[in-house]
Parts: structure tokens; C-alpha cells; sequence
């Protein structure tokens, strides 16, 4: 186990958002909330020892929002290098906290409940990530151990999902069914009630 304060809990946000159409899919309203707005609540739920959010370069209501929401910001100037890149971004700037790990979380995710995250910390260990398991699917919200998170982030090519997978001793924790809906359409949010 890996207690929060021993850790940054680190959100990714700076997604292209291309399936959604041209607004920011994080700031369209779900619940009464931009999108956003679920998962940062999630994380803000806990006493992480920072929390870090990886936003667009360019300046966006987003930022504002999440500083707002007492987050640092890491800027991503090209998103579409993928989900890798913020991931690493992110990390870069979690070590700087120099956290024992550090756990990761999707701006397009608000189902995941604080619950989860905690027993994904319950899992994990100095030496041992942890990953969210719906079904056959494994998915962030992740924990990244201090070492992975360091070779995240000095690696341009390394992927956070091929550490994961070569890791000797992964620790799977099952979410509740529909805790890792993400959403990419429209159709998403009016599905989703």
C-alpha cells in the first residue's frame, strides 16, 4: 500500500478530443459539470501529495478550471503525439514532488469513484503498479511506482502500457461495471445517464 500523501495524483487532459467534433469535450456538460470536472473531483477527494493535470499549450477555459481546482499545470504542445507524450509530460513534472508513485487518471473518465482509487493504492507498492480491470479490458486509472514513473519519464519512447505489461508483479483491481466508461461522442454523454 501507498498512502496518498505519499503520492501526486496526476490527471491527463490534453486530448484532441477529435471524435467529439470542434468544442472540448472535457468542458461539455455531464451532470450539471464540464466533464472534467468529475475526475479532478475524484482526485481532489484525497490528500495527494500534488496534484498535476497535463493540459494543451494553447490557453483554454480548461486551465483556468483546473488551476482552479488547485491543480499545477504541465503543457502539452503536441497532443497529437498521443497519450504517451502527456504521460510523460506528466511524470516528468510528478517526480519533481518526488512521490513514492504516482497515480493516473483520464479527463474523460467521471465514473470512476474514490473507492477506486484507494484500492488501486491498496495495491500497489514500492515496486509493484497497479492497473484498472473491467471484464478483459485494463485501463488507467493506473499506479505507476516512483521507478516506473522515473523511467516514464526520461524514456521519449517508453509507453506507459508496455512498463505496465512487463512488470513481474502487476497488480489487477477490478472496478465496478461502467466505472471506466470514457467518453469520445456526443452520443457518449447522452447515453451515459
Amino acid at each position: 500500500m501507498i498512502a496518498a500523501e505519499n503520492m501526486v495524483g496526476l490527471l491527463l487532459c490534453a486530448g484532441l478530443s477529435q471524435r467529439f467534433g470542434s468544442s472540448d469535450k472535457l468542458l461539455h456538460l455531464y451532470r450539471g459539470l464540464p466533464l472534467v470536472q468529475h475526475a479532478a473531483a475524484t482526485i481532489s477527494a484525497l490528500p495527494f501529495r500534488a496534484k498535476v493535470a497535463v493540459v494543451p499549450a494553447r490557453g483554454t477555459p480548461l486551465q483556468s478550471l483546473l488551476i482552479d481546482l488547485g491543480f499545477a499545470l504541465e503543457h502539452n504542445d503536441a497532443p497529437e503525439a498521443g497519450q504517451d507524450r502527456s504521460l510523460r509530460l506528466g511524470m516528468q513534472r510528478a517526480i519533481e514532488f518526488t512521490p513514492e508513485a504516482t497515480l493516473v487518471c483520464l479527463g474523460d473518465m467521471p465514473l470512476v469513484p474514490v473507492e477506486h482509487l484507494c484500492a488501486l493504492m491498496m495495491a500497489a507498492g514500492p515496486d509493484r503498479p497497479a492497473i484498472s480491470v473491467e471484464g478483459t479490458v485494463r485501463s488507467p486509472p493506473c499506479v505507476f511506482p516512483r521507478i516506473a514513473a522515473e523511467r516514464l519519464a526520461g524514456a521519449e519512447c517508453a509507453r506507459g502500457r508496455d512498463l505496465l505489461d512487463e512488470a513481474a508483479d502487476l497488480a489487477l483491481v477490478t472496478a465496478a461495471p461502467g466505472a471506466l466508461t470514457d467518453f469520445d461522442t456526443l452520443a457518449d454523454f447522452e447515453s451515459v445517464a
